[in-house]
């Protein structure tokens, strides 16, 4: 079994050209349990988890919690490792959400072990299709998202526990189609950071690689395809 949680916050600033706001998308936040079966190399399970997008300020009744549920299989062969999820999303409480509902997120990745086995890079794509505004004209939201990133280990934390290096960059872009048109947006994530691996033994490349994807950012982009 793994857990695994994610967070993501804005720039206001950067989102509204450096002017103060008392409106627009502030965070989102993601957690999920993965439970199977590894064996030869092989893992494949379910997922279960939650998210959560806040709003500050005027927009605060956009907040959203939502349920994720799906399954997910990767495979390990010698320094590539492969494997996808699919994942469903429904809202579990909203007032007046402008977020992603009732949608389906696939997510396809690769990885590669570097010299040594300290260093992975990776790859991935995901594509999303569900709802925007569900409760107030649901207009149809899908569109592509990928990214690239590396990990590179700096050190352990106890007897087996990984401590991670991890950078990437991730792209996104989204159509929304609703009763006054279609709308597209697009972004970028950069990011960097550390990471721990807590446990008696470390995560197989195969069960990362069936991981659901990360739901965070496509959460916050979505009100800009309105």
């Amino acid at each position: 079994m793994g857990i695994a949680g994610l967070y993501t916050k804005t720039s206001l600033s950067a989102v509204t050209n450096g002017l103060e706001t008392n409106e627009g998308v502030d965070d989102a936040a993601q957690l999920t349990a993965t439970m199977g079966r590894y064996k030869n190399d092989v893992h494949w399970g379910g997922i279960v988890g939650a998210g959560q997008i806040r709003f500050i300020g005027d927009d605060a009744d956009q907040d959203m919690t939502y349920g994720l549920v799906g399954g997910g299989i990767g495979v390990e062969r010698g320094s590539w490792a492969y494997g996808g999820s699919l994942m469903l999303i429904n809202a579990t409480a909203a007032d007046n959400a402008e977020t992603l509902d009732n949608a389906v997120l696939a997510k396809f990745q690769a990885e590669y072990a570097l010299a040594a086995e300290r260093s992975w890079m990776g790859v991935y794509a995901l594509y999303a299709d569900g709802d925007q505004d569900a409760d107030g004209g649901a207009d149809k939201t899908r569109g592509p998202g990928a990214g690239i990133y590396l990990r590179q280990q700096i050190g352990t934390w106890g007897a087996r526990n990984d401590v991670m290096l991890n950078a990437g960059l991730d792209i996104m872009k989204l159509k929304e189609a609703g009763g006054s048109g279609t709308d597209t947006t697009s972004a970028t994530k950069a990011y960097v950071g550390v990471s721990i691996a807590l446990g008696r033994a470390s995560t197989p490349r195969a069960m990362r690689m069936a991981s659901a994807p990360e739901s965070g950012f496509l959460q916050l982009l979505t009100p800009y395809a309105d």
